[in-house]
Order: structure tokens, then C-alpha cells, then sequence
């Protein structure tokens, strides 16, 4: 199998400047030094950051997944892997963000990950700009120039896009950055990060709409039409603007007039790629293992009556849940006596719950691995329509299409109000998207009012949360930068 280096050096990604690595195996990329001279093999290069990008979100120690799902009370595990313990300990403690934390692959994983395939991605289209009137063909011979540029920007966006998310700055580089002097490229933060990423899906769909019509194949399993691709970019750039917030006040001031246009223009069934056991998706695999992670009491409370939203060290609420409000709570959950977790690490890490709606997964990997649910891109309609004012008969029945058609639970009409909506929103989020795209339900929390304390089904993140990852001190070291954190 080969193995090849992620260089822990921004500036070394790009430009073969640096002075240490991070040594982690390649599954499915080609050694792009030996290809880049010939154009034709240009698009595998491409190709294989497509596989890439899904090990910085859906892998385990390469992904963001599972530290998020448990930092955002999604799901639950006493267990140290993947910063799982560490980052939802109670009360909170800071990231342990220095080069001799045990679980620090959690930070620094998909750090170079996303900057990996952005380096990959730059180095093909630097050749395409460097190499005018070049024509770029697949396998069959048909021309895919603009479909290979097309891809290439959404790949840049993608990844930085998940740096701009996850991290509270990056350094942004593309195929057109001056790398003269590597070392003293700054840093952008999350937001100015965010505006650059828009800006490239835009670039992105421009080429797209105006190459001839092509199919995407690049994801294990699906062959998008150019349409298709077009409304999935839209999908992305609407998702990005909203979880891009840190707060409920910077929730607030999203443009969600934007948010609503794109979502409007976004995809029409699951964005779902396929696993086979290369392809595969952790946050499911492990996810949805009863011996590994639980679903958090604070879903469990908001689907059933007088259940509390953490787990009662005397078991004094009803086992199993008598009679939920949301039937998922037994079609995609099951009820189990025995927890495997240690009670010593804290009880509130306890719960009965684990999840069953992807166990098809494990434990070959194989099956859909929903990323985008179409009822993510639903939601982020209703949201929009109610944070601007819009219609809100179409928001409910938006809403309705999960709540009623797969949670059993009452419809609405649009009548109510702006904050039985809102709250009807997140509760198909946390339900209904759970486990599907990494980071979603933390993404969620950290734009609502913070939690107080109480533990709220529909509150913010626990006081103390981090609400983004620091630069991982390794990186911080090579450029000669003290270490920080957050949380705590």
C-alpha cells in the first residue's frame, strides 16, 4: 500500500518548503509528482481528492465527526478516541491543543487533510492556467476541460471551506496565490475564509453552467448530472453561509435572504455516495455502535415526554420510553438495558439509545452513507422563510415532510409562531440529520442561544464549549507561533 506525507508546513504543501511531516497512509490517490506531466492523467489527479476531502469529514481520526457529534450533544461516549471523552467532559475543559496530547490526530487530521486536497487541487489548475488553449480528455476521448475546472474550484471551496467551519482561521492559497515567500502567508479568519469560499463556489457554477453537459462520477457511486452538480454547489454555499456562525448573535446576522435563494436553487434527492468498504463512512460505522456511542439524552428528551435531558444516575425516568412524541425514537433507535461506558469518566456520558438507522453499515462499510439529506436543504428553506419573514404555510410544509411522514408527530400549518417554527426546525435537525453530515448538529448548536446550564433539547452548546478548533500546535510550531486554545 503506498503511504505519502502531509506536510505539516502550509506553505511546504504548496511549494515544497518546510521542515516536518505527518506521515498517514493514501488509499486512493495517485503519486501526483509522477502524473502532473501529462495532462490526461490530470482528472485522476482531481478525482482522488474527491475521496480525500470525505477522510477530513467522515473518517474517525482523520475526520471531524466524532469530537463534534459528542462536543454538540448529538451523540455520546465515554471513550478517549477520536478527542471523544476530552472535548464533552463535564464541566468543559479547554482543547488540549499541544504536540504531546494523545488524541491530537483529532485537531491535526483534517487540518492537512483539507489543506492536502486544496495543495492537490492548485497544482492542476496552476498547470491548466500555465498551459493555454491545453484540451483535457477523459478515457473516451470526449473533451472535459471545463467540467475538470469546474470540479477543481468546488474542491478548493470544499476544503476550505470545511477549514473555514472547523477552525477559527487558515491560510487561504490557490492556484493564483503568490508563493514567493511561503512562510509569511497570512491568515485569513473564519469569515473573511467563508467570503473567499462563496466567492470560488460562484466561479465554480459560472464554469459549469456554461461547459457542455457532463456527468460527475467522481463520488464512490453517483454519477451527478451537470444540473445536478450545479444544485449541489448551491446546497453547499447555503449550508456554509448558515453554519458558519459561532453564535446566536452572528446566527442572527446571517444573510438569510442569500440563504434562502441558494437553498431554493439546492438538490432535489439525498447527496448520498456509496460505501464498499473503501469508501466508507466512520460517523455511521462507529457512530451507530452500540459499544462505541449513544445517542445524547438531550435528542432523546426532545422526542419523548417527561424525559430528562441528561441521563438520571437513579433511573427514575420509565425504561423503555413508554410512548415518545416522535416515533423515530423506535425506528431509527433502539432501547438497550446494558451501557457499555465507564462510569468513573461520568455518568452523564450514560445512555440506553443507540442509534439503528444506518446499521447496514457496519460491518462491512457498504451501503448509502447520506452526507445532504434532501431534508437538510428543506430545512434550510423553512429556516430561511422564517427568519425573513417569508411564507410560512410553504416553511411548515416543509417541515412537515420529516415530522409527520417519518416522525409521526402533529403537522403544522404555517399559524404559529416564529418560535414554535424555529423550534419545530432544529427538532427535525437534531432527529432527522443525525449522523448524516459531519459536524451538522455542533454546527447547529454553537449558532443557537447558549444553554444555561439546564441541558435543553433545543438551547446551544454547554457552557465552556469550544466553538471552533485552534491551528493544531504542530502547525503553529513550524511557524514559529505560539500555541493556543479555546474552551474551557
Amino acid at each position: 500500500m503506498k503511504r505519502f506525507n502531509y506536510i505539516i508546513a502550509v506553505a511546504f504543501l504548496f511549494s515544497a518548503v518546510g521542515c516536518a511531516d505527518l506521515e498517514t497512509e493514501n488509499l486512493n490517490s495517485p503519486a501526483t509528482e509522477a502524473v502532473l506531466g501529462n495532462p490526461q492523467d490530470w482528472e485522476g489527479v482531481i478525482a482522488s481528492q474527491f475521496f480525500q476531502i470525505w477522510h477530513g469529514t467522515q473518517f474517525y481520526n482523520s475526520g471531524i465527526s466524532m469530537a463534534m457529534g459528542t462536543a454538540g450533544d448529538a451523540i455520546t461516549s465515554s471513550w478517549g478516541n477520536f478527542g471523544m471523552q476530552d472535548i464533552s467532559s463535564e464541566p468543559r475543559i479547554a482543547i488540549n491543543n499541544t504536540q504531546t496530547y494523545r488524541y491530537k490526530v483529532y485537531l491535526e487530521y483534517p487540518y492537512y487533510r483539507f489543506f492536502s486536497v486544496a495543495g492537490g487541487v492548485n497544482d492542476v489548475m496552476r498547470l491548466i492556467n500555465e498551459t493555454p488553449g491545453v484540451k483535457i480528455t477523459d478515457a473516451n476521448g470526449k473533451e472535459i476541460s471545463q467540467k475538470l475546472i469546474a470540479a477543481s474550484k468546488f474542491m478548493q471551496a470544499y476544503a476550505y471551506g470545511y477549514l473555514a467551519l472547523t477552525y477559527d482561521k487558515a491560510q487561504y492559497v490557490d492556484e493564483a496565490t503568490d508563493l514567493s515567500d511561503p512562510t509569511a502567508l497570512p491568515f485569513d479568519d473564519y469569515k473573511t475564509l467563508m467570503d473567499k469560499v462563496i466567492t470560488k463556489l460562484d466561479e465554480a457554477i459560472s464554469v459549469a453552467g456554461a461547459a457542455p453537459d457532463f456527468t460527475l462520477g467522481y463520488w464512490n457511486g453517483l454519477n451527478l448530472t451537470k444540473a445536478e452538480f450545479i444544485r449541489l454547489m448551491r446546497t453547499f454555499q447555503a449550508r456554509f453561509l448558515v453554519y458558519n456562525a459561532r453564535t446566536d448573535a452572528e446566527n442572527q446576522s446571517t444573510d438569510w435572504a442569500k440563504v434562502l435563494s441558494l437553498a431554493d436553487q439546492g438538490i432535489q434527492a439525498d447527496f448520498s455516495p456509496i460505501g464498499d468498504g473503501s469508501w466508507w463512512d466512520a460517523y455511521k460505522y462507529y457512530g451507530g455502535q452500540d459499544g462505541w456511542c449513544r445517542v445524547d439524552y438531550r435528542i432523546i428528551s426532545a422526542m419523548a415526554k417527561n424525559t430528562p435531558s441528561r441521563f438520571p444516575t437513579d433511573n427514575s425516568h420509565p425504561l423503555p420510553i413508554p410512548e415518545p412524541i416522535d416515533q423515530r425514537l423506535v425506528t431509527d433507535m433502539r432501547y438497550l438495558t446494558a451501557i457499555p461506558h465507564r462510569a468513573d469518566r461520568g455518568l452523564y456520558h450514560f445512555s440506553h439509545y443507540d442509534y439503528t438507522r444506518y446499521d447496514y453499515h457496519y460491518p462491512g462499510g457498504i451501503g448509502a452513507m447520506p452526507f445532504i439529506l434532501k431534508a437538510e436543504n428543506d430545512l434550510l428553506i423553512a429556516e430561511a422563510l422564517v427568519r425573513t419573514g417569508g411564507n410560512k404555510a410553504r416553511a411548515a410544509e416543509l417541515i412537515n415532510i420529516t415530522r409527520v411522514g417519518r416522525g409521526g408527530m402533529a403537522a403544522l400549518t404555517g399559524s404559529e409562531s416564529n418560535a414554535v417554527l424555529l423550534e419545530a426546525i432544529m427538532h427535525e435537525r437534531f432527529v432527522e440529520l443525525l449522523m448524516t453530515g459531519a459536524g451538522v448538529p455542533f454546527f447547529d448548536r454553537r449558532r443557537l442561544p447558549d444553554d444555561n446550564g439546564t441541558f435543553g433539547p433545543y438551547t446551544g452548546l454547554q457552557p465552556g464549549t469550544p466553538r471552533q478548533f485552534p491551528v493544531p500546535a504542530l502547525e503553529l510550531s513550524v511557524l514559529g507561533q505560539e500555541p493556543y486554545t479555546f474552551g474551557g
